[in-house]
């Protein structure tokens, strides 16, 4: 059944779409934004390499050549690094109203390795070298500091970070890590000051990709070793693995349903859906350009897929892809202009309602609609 699901997949294209459709369009308030103009709550922040500039409903706020800067999800803080006399953290709300501001005189500004991450509540996660990371909380104040270096005497890549959107769940982890001839490879759970919890480490394997789902439950990780098939695993909030999977697909990404009941993993132009508890195939699919991002709504039995270009964050000739599983169907449309992105962990294809989605963590949102 599996091998018939994927030939009706690949046959698609030659099919009649009359019956189906996809409408796409524009949240109006950001419909005229530019590829470096993002959404807040209240107005936009633009970003280019020389400056951040922030336009709420209050002042205009203008940052010059930052170090590093970060813009919440739901647009509600942004956080910025820059020299501001001293080298300092300093966090805004939407609207342009300075929270917070605190001297990082422990960083040294020249390290290529600072960044950050500002989560709703204003409270900071910054990476201040290529393995130790400062905490702030939504006052400005240091909580705590945790060092993610394995020591290994070989050197290992700058370290990444992985938080929902809340910061509940906070994972550390370590890409790769030479050991000899070997690559290696490690992801950890952060509880608070001394109290993390190494929950995946492997020898032999780096870590290509490592997500937090929207609301914390689960930890996706996409490792990788030359010569073996990719290898997917899905961890719960306290480490514990739920769900392990190895493909022949070189990944460039995976997506988990909301109740971590369906797994999307996808590649070039490929995209492929897993049910977690029976590890069946429910279905695969070949599009015309790459899987930027994919995501499966069950509830509406709709896999729905943002294809393009994507270079740097920017998102050429994009097209939305929708298929459903339970009719074997499947429908385009080209969004009529390039997207772009600040962090790819942010990207979502979030269900608002019966076959209606939101395209978000991009400059211009949008709303989609499918008929089938």
């Amino acid at each position: 059944m599996k091998h018939l699901v994927l030939v009706l997949f690949l046959f698609f294209p030659l099919q009649s779409l009359s019956a189906q459709s996809i409408q796409v369009d524009p949240v109006s308030d950001h419909s005229s934004n530019n590829l470096n103009t993002f959404p807040t709550q209240s107005g936009v922040f633009s970003a280019t390499q020389n400056q951040i500039t922030l336009q709420g409903g209050g002042e205009e706020i203008k940052v010059q050549t930052p170090i590093s800067y970060s813009l919440s999800v739901k647009g509600s803080k942004v956080g910025v690094i820059a020299f501001d006399g001293d080298l300092s953290s300093t966090i805004y709300d939407h609207s342009g109203v300075k929270l917070t501001s605190q001297s990082l005189e422990f960083f040294d500004g020249s390290d290529d390795t600072i960044g950050m991450h500002v989560l709703e509540n204003g409270g900071v996660i910054a990476r201040d070298n290529v393995a130790n990371f400062t905490f702030f909380d939504a006052a400005g104040d240091q909580i705590y500091s945790v060092s993610n270096s394995s020591q290994s005497p070989d050197g290992e890549q700058a370290s990444g970070w992985a938080t929902d959107r809340s910061g509940s769940t906070i994972v550390l982890y370590n890409p790769e890590i030479r050991r000899g001839d070997e690559s290696a490879s490690r992801a950890t759970l952060v509880f608070g000051e001394e109290d993390t919890f190494v929950f995946y480490e492997n020898n032999s394997r780096t870590i290509s990709s490592l997500n937090v789902d929207p609301d914390g439950r689960f930890i996706t990780l996409i490792s990788k070793a030359e010569g073996t098939d990719d290898a997917v695993s899905v961890y719960d909030r306290f480490g514990n693995e739920l769900y392990s999977m190895e493909t022949e697909m070189d990944l460039n990404g995976v997506n988990l349903s909301g109740d971590g009941g369906y797994l999307t993993i996808f590649s070039g132009s490929r995209v492929q859906v897993y049910d977690t508890q029976t590890s069946e195939r429910l279905g695969s699919s070949t599009a015309r350009s790459s899987v930027v991002f994919g995501t499966y709504h069950p509830e509406d039995e709709i896999v729905m897929t943002l294809n393009g270009a994507e270079q740097n964050g920017e998102i050429s000739d994009p097209e939305l892809v929708a298929v459903h599983l339970g009719q074997r169907q499947i429908s385009r449309q080209d969004v009529g202009h390039s997207l772009s992105f600040l962090n790819r962990s942010q990207l979502q294809i979030e269900r608002s309602g019966s076959h209606s989605y939101l395209l978000s963590g991009v400059n211009r949102p949008l709303n989609i609609s499918t008929q089938f």
